[in-house]
């Protein structure tokens, strides 16, 4: 550029050096190896640059905290009174301003004071006191406030560009100085320090300046940054490049997601942005392939953010007449509410299968209503899996006597408690918007932070929207972090359609959820066993329960799908959105021989059961009928505490003493692999015994001659492992209720007690 205007290159270098480039850096390391690669690029050019008076604006940031403002007085020779009580002023000014400077660095708001007259100031220095013992001292302070002016000149200086990377550091991560600086300077953008950068760097670009910044993204869709993005759409966004998550391959996983942007300070009207959108693709590698592509590329003009609730600049992906449609919005129909906060849930809240089970009520309907009962427990949304339709029933919590004990606890708080207990659509608070999964929440359940829940009339209708790609198209607008907040599922577009075939399939999938749900012994609605049905043989049960598992998920699946095409269709975004829903989506069992059987499309499903799945959890459930827990003759759960009925346990008959030896061979009678064969004759009868037998050791694929040995080995080796993941609770660990004694590590004696029947 320099050359085409008759520059010679050792001209064009010296001129950039002193005109065109400015840097500023809290480290003092980083502010050298800046400087070096500035002069090193500039000696490329010009042989001589070492060697001559040439200045370059490259900078580290010094504290006034140890300069004395009384040397002052010693400044200023030769300038008239009026010039030096100005300088003065001015200079204690500047030192104020500059004090802990290298807790904030760039983001130091510095007034624009006559530098001119300053830097004369400072550099005119009585003659006298150069002949004192301050000589050395005043000469000192001269150089730093002549490095202070510097840094001020460079601070109050408006820029043609201004480019950084800035640093990340959350509110929470501030100490109290830096805290309290940004609370007070930047409340706009003061959650975090890269959020501060951009408005910085925005009143450091002249008014017809550019600011080109990489930084996180959640600038663009977190409400707490709504009134930054106004600043900032009264400017024009150039362009931008969303990288989103593994931009860089020395930074992984999904903490650092990032955009790239240009903005020009002018604001112009009905400017036509152009978007780069590479959030899908998985690394660095497959970002740039994207990028070169030219694939993903948008055109928005910043008018159209504003219609959307909190001007989202993460909606430039979408078309006009799909903005359009959050003219109305969840919030309007969803009463969405945050819950309780226990103050100390390792002491009010508990797995449903730990307390005693006639301490629970699944029916009250207030949180009046529990002074009228005696029961202590109460069914409890908290997090969990994260699910759709119906489930993540783990929990219950204490809330006795209208909570009368929590109430106490220090940092307890129980908001919206008269939502407690009523019908609703929750969801789990932690995970981003795109992977989002909402469930009912039944009648009688408290919820809590973890577990914001909604309350409308318009149930079924608005669990299958939640539920569908819509959904989950729009609210990537606003959630793309670690959580999902009722501010950001309210903003998201909707529309009610009232079409009763949506209504009707959401409670179809409620209804097949339910079932898979109570499938599995780690529901309080479970009934029996699966395998255990009119079959005489586990294999030909397992097939039925296979088949029947399998075409529910289908179903499901089906009914998914024929939701998200209505919605889909109605809302006009067939060129946006695919009705289809993948299999590893699907959020209830299906069932496979074994793992090699998994295709890739339900790969990453957690619900996927196995025959070796299904077989451990037959032998957990004989185990307990072995206890009582459970009884061949009746459904459900039947002791859990309280008074043992004996009449309830015919066919089979629980142990005597509610202790089951675990040992290497057959050293007593009603050790536990004995009880268990007995427990398969019973069920599946004597003829068919050894075939039973095999089919649940070719399952288990375990060590041993024949059956009965890979059947003792599990219980010796394996069975307590698999029996405390049964029983664990997401962010509680392992909650299990058959307890393991045991004598050492050589597989020497063990036991296993159930928890209810110890006293």
């Amino acid at each position: 550029i320099y050359e085409s205007q008759g520059y010679s290159q050792r001209a064009a270098v010296r001129s950039i050096l002193e005109n065109n480039l400015y840097g500023l850096d809290i480290d003092k390391r980083a502010y050298q190896l800046s400087y070096f690669a500035v002069m090193m690029k500039a000696r490329q050019h010009d042989s001589q640059i070492l060697f001559i008076d040439v200045s370059c604006h490259v900078y580290a940031f010094e504290e006034s905290n140890n300069l004395d403002g009384n040397l002052l007085k010693y400044f200023g020779y030769g300038l008239s009174e009026e010039e030096i009580g100005s300088a003065t002023t001015q200079t204690l000014a500047l030192l104020d301003t500059f004090i802990d400077a290298k807790e904030y660095g760039s983001i130091i708001n510095v007034e624009n004071y006559d530098w001119d007259l300053l830097l004369k100031f400072i550099s005119e220095i009585n003659p006298s006191v150069l002949e004192s013992i301050h000589a050395s001292r005043v000469e000192n302070f001269s150089n730093h406030i002549k490095h202070l002016i510097k840094l001020g000149k460079v601070m109050t200086q408006k820029y043609d560009v201004v480019i950084t990377n800035p640093p990340y550091m959350g509110s929470s991560n501030m100490n109290t100085k830096l805290s309290t600086f940004v609370k007070k300077y930047y409340p706009d953008s003061k959650a975090d320090m890269y959020a501060i950068f951009i408005e910085k760097c925005g009143q450091m670009a002249r008014p017809t300046g550019l600011q080109a910044m990489i930084t996180q993204h959640t600038w663009m869709y977190l409400s707490c940054y709504e009134k930054l993005r106004i600043k900032l759409l009264n400017n024009s966004i150039v362009n931008m490049i969303h990288l989103g998550a593994r931009a860089f391959e020395d930074i992984r996983g999904e903490v650092v997601q990032t955009t790239a942007f240009v903005i020009n300070k002018r604001e112009i009207t009905n400017y036509k942005a152009k978007y780069i959108r590479l959030v899908d693709y998985r690394n660095q590698q497959s970002k740039e392939n994207g990028f070169a592509s030219k694939e993903n590329h948008y055109i928005a003009k910043k008018e159209d953010f504003v219609k959307i609730s909190g001007s989202p600049v993460s909606a430039y992906f979408l078309k006009p007449e799909i903005i359009d449609l959050f003219a109305t919005s969840v919030g309007e129909f969803l009463d969405c509410k945050t819950g309780l906060i226990c103050g100390n849930n390792n002491k009010y809240i508990r797995s449903w299968q730990e307390v005693n089970s006639n301490n629970i009520n699944y029916n009250v309907m207030s949180l009046s209503d529990t002074i009228d009962v005696s029961e202590k427990w109460f069914p409890y949304n908290h997090g969990g899996k994260r699910i759709k339709w119906y489930g993540g029933h783990y929990e219950v919590v204490n809330m006795y006597n209208n909570a009368i004990e929590m109430r106490q606890e220090p940092n307890s708080m129980l908001r919206n408690s008269n939502f407690y207990f009523r019908e609703g659509i929750t969801w789990n608070r932690v995970g981003n918007g795109t992977n989002f999964h909402a469930r009912i929440a039944m009648k009688g359940f408290v919820f809590d932070d973890c577990s914001p829940t909604g309350f409308t009339k318009e149930l079924y209708e608005l669990l299958a929207y939640l539920n569908s790609p819509i959904f989950s198209y729009f609210i990537s607008l606003f959630s793309s972090g670690f959580k999902t907040e009722i501010g950001h599922v309210k903003k998201v577009a909707y529309r009610k359609i009232g079409n009763p075939l949506i209504s009707s399939l959401c409670i179809d999938n409620i209804y097949l959820s339910k079932n898979d749900w109570d499938s599995f012994e780690t529901s309080w609605d479970f009934k029996y066993h699966p395998l255990i049905c009119s079959y005489d043989t586990i294999k030909m049960s397992f097939i039925k329960f296979k088949l029947e598992a399998n075409d529910r998920f289908e179903k499901l699946k089906a009914n998914e799908e024929e939701i998200n095409r209505i919605f889909i269709d109605n809302y006009g975004l067939n060129n946006e959105l695919s009705p289809g829903v993948e299999e590893k989506n699907v959020t209830i069992s299906y069932i496979f021989d074994s793992r090699s059987d998994i295709p890739q499309s339900m790969k990453g499903n957690k619900f996927v059961v196995t025959k070796i799945n299904a077989i451990k959890s037959l032998i957990s459930y004989a185990v307990g009928c072995m206890f009582g827990r459970y009884s061949l003759d009746e459904e459900g759960l039947i002791f859990a505490g309280g008074k043992w009925d004996s009449s309830k346990y015919q066919s089979f008959i629980p142990d005597a003493d509610g202790i089951l030896p675990i040992t290497e061979e057959a050293y007593f009678e009603n050790d536990i692999t004995s009880r268990f064969i007995e427990f398969i004759e019973t069920v599946y009868g004597q003829e068919t015994l050894e075939e039973n037998l095999n089919f649940i050791a070719d399952a288990l694929r375990g060590k041993g001659e024949d059956s009965r040995t890979v059947i003792r080995n599990y219980f010796l080796t394996d069975f307590f492992q698999d029996h405390c993941k049964t029983y664990s609770v997401h962010g509680s660990g392992k909650r299990p209720i058959y307890w393991l004694y045991d004598s050492g590590k050589q597989n020497g004696f063990k036991a296993l007690i159930y928890m209810h029947r110890y006293n």
